[in-house]
């Protein structure tokens, strides 16, 4: 209920997309699929616009969760190793 009037809100006041641009290093991003707060498509459009730098991104949808509805120790470990592994 708060996600569909306060995304726009939240969204203006954490300008990611712009920010994005100027993080120099690997960027992992984890995101619920059903997530009401931020939407899952602004995960997606962040590594697009991270992508362009040239650095490591990977996005890992948690699907089926929404913004705090999931059990870090569950992906934590095997989220961590992987994305570190992508690292050069």
């Amino acid at each position: 209920m708060v996600g569909s009037w306060s995304n726009p809100l939240i969204i203006k006041h954490f300008d990611n997309l712009t920010n994005i641009k100027d993080v120099h290093c690997p960027v992992l991003i984890i995101h619920g699929t059903h997530d009401t707060m931020i939407k899952y498509d602004h995960a997606v459009e962040l590594k697009k616009a991270h992508d362009a730098t040239g650095y490591t991104t990977m996005l890992v949808p948690l699907i089926g969760k929404g913004h705090n509805n999931f059990f870090w120790p569950d992906t934590i470990g095997f989220v961590f190793d992987k994305f570190l592994s992508k690292i050069p």
